[in-house]
């Protein structure tokens, strides 16, 4: 698999799911831009999970950018996200998160 020419904005991403993003990102005509990862990595620490899920999400869901308020809406409302092992484990962070707030 050919590296990504945007690697290195997101640090330690598996190359197929940088590639997989670029793609809903080419199809939206939204560039990656470091702006636009450096929001996504913001809203994924509100949300209490890593990049790589909050980017699995966009995947997942054809979502070009990421807010923690949709990713904590998914949660409440009990759907169950297809992360994978390390995706489920940030799950169960947004999830205790939620808790903290009260809202669970």
């Amino acid at each position: 698999m050919t590296r990504h020419k945007d690697a290195a904005l997101f640090d330690g991403i598996p190359d197929d799911l940088i590639n997989d993003f670029a793609a809903v990102r080419r199809a939206k005509k939204a560039p990656i831009t470091a702006t636009a990862i450096n929001g996504i990595k913001r809203e994924a620490a509100k949300a209490g999970i890593t990049l790589e899920a909050a980017i699995t999400m966009c995947v997942e869901r054809n979502w070009q950018g990421f807010r923690a308020e949709w990713a904590l809406r998914v949660e409440d409302s009990g759907q169950q996200s297809q992360l994978g092992k390390a995706g489920q484990a940030t799950a169960t962070a947004a999830q205790e998160w939620i808790r903290s707030r009260g809202n669970g």
